[in-house]
């Protein structure tokens, strides 16, 4: 039997779940039954929704209505966003996302501290830019334990609200002694409440986003000091490579009762970016497989291409034409026009959920058969490197394949040292 995912989408502004309408029994039984036909309990995945607890704090209420047809709600605490905007990250911000966690969601993410330092001018670093800042082994305790107190406090919330609501802790490090560091200081900071912990995310900041550094997280897991079963959460999946190193090591057994679920904004965008994802597992001799297609606003054969995959995984009976109307109209002007919200509704969740169930589809071949893996590792260049993988049984098996094969990927580490200055040289 194989094992079976929890694939959870976020940005659900992106999918109009939130619009008023939605309340209207019709529509509201027409997106819960396009969900449960297309991909929850499908291709090995369960599906549920993400909101940012910060800034979409008033979702959590709007999409309790759609729980009939999905596994569960997710809140994110909205950490990144308040230090992005130049907020204070008080006592009484985090209580109130708490708050709402509780209230709405069944996992609510964690207030994490981030243990790195910027080396800009300004003392910034963006997200994806892993040559500004260095991993500050200083200061990593003191990071580690504030962001247990932080859980604590967030479980005391919901055991004060009689919540059901639980939080996943997000792990960071720069190798796997610290990786597995930083959850013990966590632990020891959440103390008899450990037991409540819902689940770990695997951080990137302190170590990259390198296709070697997803590899290392990925195995990292398994050093890390929780007792299984217990469940791993893939923080920001938006393309089937970065989900290798967690289907190899399902197929290798080093995940055995380790669940796994993965968040994505990626297909909840795919509509207002016009990109149509077509599956790899499915290719067919249109060309199309494994990559998302972009689509233009005027009328080409690619609509005829889409509608036809929609139709068939939705079971909706759209023409082309019809499709690439409601597909380049705003829905204001769609329904000022005399149309109705329910079919302009139902266009754009069937192109949504039609990319969701083609990339699960493709995650499902992809963990279930390794000559499918194989032939995916090879068309993109790194079947070498995955195929030893599957050799790797234990952290001196990871160690020697990091040191000769490993060192073979694509790489974009964090320094783990701070940077030498013009002082220090001349000291």
């Amino acid at each position: 039997m194989s094992k079976i995912l929890e694939y959870v989408i976020s940005g659900p502004a992106y999918l109009r779940l939130g619009a008023d309408p939605c309340n209207d029994p019709e529509t509201l039984e027409m997106i819960n039954n396009m969900i449960l036909k297309t991909v929850h309990n499908k291709n090995s995945h369960e599906f549920s929704l993400l909101y940012n607890g910060f800034t979409e704090k008033n979702f959590g209420k709007k999409l309790q209505k759609y729980r009939p047809a999905i596994k569960n709600i997710h809140a994110d605490s909205g950490g990144l966003q308040i230090i992005t905007r130049g907020l204070p990250n008080t006592p009484e911000t985090r209580d109130r996302v708490f708050e709402n966690q509780a209230t709405y969601a069944d996992i609510g993410m964690c207030f994490d501290e981030i243990p790195v330092r910027a080396t800009g001018a300004d003392g910034t670093s963006s997200k994806i830019d892993t040559k500004r800042r260095y991993f500050d082994r200083d200061n990593f305790e003191n990071y580690a334990r504030q962001t247990g107190k932080n859980v604590r406090t967030q479980i005391e919330k919901y055991v004060e609200l009689k919540s059901n609501c639980r939080p996943f802790v997000i792990a960071h490090g720069a190798c796997h002694e610290t990786y597995a560091a930083w959850t013990n200081y966590i632990l020891e900071e959440v103390g008899d409440l450990k037991d409540k912990i819902g689940g770990v995310a695997m951080g990137s900041a302190a170590l990259g986003m390198g296709q070697l550094e997803d590899v290392k997280r990925a195995f990292y897991v398994n050093l890390l000091p929780f007792e299984r079963p217990f469940h791993l959460h893939v923080l920001g999946v938006g393309a089937l490579k970065r989900m290798l190193p967690y289907l190899l090591f399902s197929q290798t057994n080093l995940y055995e009762n380790i669940a796994i679920s993965y968040d994505s904004t990626t297909h909840s965008m795919s509509l207002d970016n016009g990109l149509f994802y077509f599956s790899y597992y499915k290719k067919t001799g249109n060309g199309y497989g494994g990559s998302s297609v972009k689509m233009g606003r005027p009328f080409s054969n690619i609509y005829n291409t889409v509608t036809e995959e929609i139709n068939t995984v939705c079971g909706t009976e759209m023409t082309a034409k019809e499709f690439h109307k409601l597909m380049n109209i705003s829905v204001g002007e769609y329904v000022e026009n005399g149309g109705k919200f329910i079919d302009v509704m139902r266009a754009r969740l069937a192109f949504i959920l039609t990319n969701v169930h083609n990339f699960t589809k493709d995650v499902e071949a992809l963990m279930t058969n390794k000559d499918e893996f194989l032939r995916f590792c090879r068309d993109k260049k790194c079947e070498n490197e995955y195929a030893t993988l599957f050799d790797v049984k234990n952290i001196d098996d990871f160690l020697y394949w990091e040191k000769h094969v490993g060192k073979f990927m694509d790489s974009e580490s964090v320094n783990d040292v701070a940077p030498v200055s013009l002082e220090d040289l001349f000291a």
